[in-house]
C-alpha cells in the first residue's frame, strides 16, 4: 500500500517543523508527507526552505492562493493525494504531532489487518493525548489513557474517534463518501465527515497503544437536561462557524427541531460559560440563521469582533 500524510497549516511554522520533525523519527514512514499551507503570511516557507524541508523528496509542499480554513485544506490535501494514486492517507492539524516513534507504525499495522480482513472503509484514528495520563479532548467519556486501555477491545475502541488528530482513512472511504465539506471553513467539518463514513457503513475505531499529541483546552462542566456535559469556548469569529456548521449538520441528517435544538444547546453553554457571551450572541444568531439556510463559505473573517 502506498501511505501519505497530509498536515494543514496556517501560520505555525514552529508548532509544523515539531510535526514534522516527529514524522522524520516514525519508525513506519510515509511514502510522501504532503503540506497544506493555507496561504500563511508568518514566513512559513522561507522557513521551511531554510531548514532544507521544502527540498525533501519526501514532502511536498503546497500553498494554496487564500486562506480555506482548515476543512478547505484537509479537502485539498486529500483530494491531492487520492489523485496522486495513494492508498490510505494520515490526517493532521499542525499543532499535533505524533507522541511516540512508532505511533504510525501501530496505527497503519491495525489498518493494513482490518483491510486484509475486507474491512476497505476505515477511518482509525490514533488516542489523541496532551501528556502520559490525560486525553486532550475526552473519547465518550473516557478522560485519561489508562481509562481508554481498560475500555479497548482487539486494542481498539469501536465507533470513537477525534478526527483529523492523527487520522486514516482510506481510498476507498473517499471514493465512497467524497471529501470533507470545503465550505465549513473551520470547525465541526471532521464531524460530518464521520458522519458520513458512519453512514456509509465504515469501520471507525481508535487504536489505543498509536499516541498522538495534541494540546489541550480549558473544558467547562455543566448540566444539560440532568446529564453533565463538558463543553469549551471559543472567540465570536469562531462561535458564529461553530454554530452555523453544527446547525446545519444537524439540519440536513437530524431535521429542523434538532438544529433548533442544537443552537438552544450550544447558546446556552456560552451563556454559562463564555465571558465573551455578548460579543458572541449576534455572531452565533448569524450563525444559526446562515446554517438554517444553508449559506455556508468564509462569510466571517477570522479575528472579527463585530458584525
Amino acid at each position: 500500500m502506498k501511505l501519505a500524510g497530509v498536515v494543514v497549516t496556517y501560520n505555525r511554522k514552529y508548532e509544523l517543523e515539531k510535526n514534522i520533525i516527529s514524522i522524520f523519527s516514525q519508525t513506519k514512514l510515509f511514502d510522501k508527507l504532503y503540506i497544506i499551507d493555507n496561504n500563511s503570511d508568518d514566513g512559513t516557507y522561507d522557513y521551511l526552505k531554510e531548514k532544507k524541508y521544502i527540498s525533501n523528496q519526501m514532502i511536498t509542499y503546497i500553498k494554496l492562493d487564500e486562506n480555506i480554513g482548515g476543512a478547505g485544506g484537509f479537502y485539498a490535501g486529500i483530494k491531492t493525494v487520492i489523485n496522486d494514486g495513494y492508498d490510505i492517507v494520515c490526517l493532521m492539524d499542525d499543532d499535533g504531532r505524533a507522541y511516540n516513534n512508532d505511533t504510525i507504525e501501530h496505527l497503519v499495522s491495525h489498518a493494513e489487518h482490518l483491510l486484509l480482513a475486507g474491512k476497505d472503509m476505515l477511518m482509525l484514528n490514533s488516542l489523541v493525548i496532551y501528556d502520559d495520563s490525560n486525553l486532550s479532548f475526552g473519547l465518550g467519556g473516557i478522560t485519561t489513557i489508562n481509562e481508554a486501555i481498560k475500555k479497548a477491545h482487539n486494542n481498539e475502541i469501536i465507533n470513537l474517534i477525534n478526527p483529523f488528530n492523527g487520522t486514516i482513512i482510506s481510498k476507498k472511504l473517499v471514493e465512497t463518501i467524497g471529501y470533507p465539506n470545503k465550505d465549513f471553513f473551520i470547525r465541526g467539518d471532521e464531524v460530518e465527515y464521520q458522519k458520513r463514513a458512519a453512514m456509509a457503513g465504515a469501520y471507525i475505531a481508535t487504536v489505543v497503544n498509536s499516541w498522538y499529541f495534541h494540546p489541550t483546552f480549558e473544558l467547562f462542566s455543566i448540566k444539560w437536561l440532568g446529564r453533565k456535559v463538558q463543553v469549551g469556548i471559543c472567540p465570536p469569529w469562531k462561535s458564529y462557524y461553530q454554530i452555523r456548521n453544527y446547525v446545519y449538520r444537524r439540519k440536513m441528517y437530524d431535521g429542523l427541531f434538532a438544529a433548533i435544538r442544537e443552537y438552544i444547546f450550544q447558546n446556552y453553554c456560552a451563556w454559562k460559560c463564555n465571558p465573551e457571551y455578548s460579543l458572541c450572541k449576534p455572531f452565533m444568531r448569524k450563525g444559526f440563521h446562515d446554517g438554517i439556510r444553508g449559506l455556508l463559505g468564509a462569510r466571517i473573517k477570522p479575528g472579527q469582533t463585530e458584525l
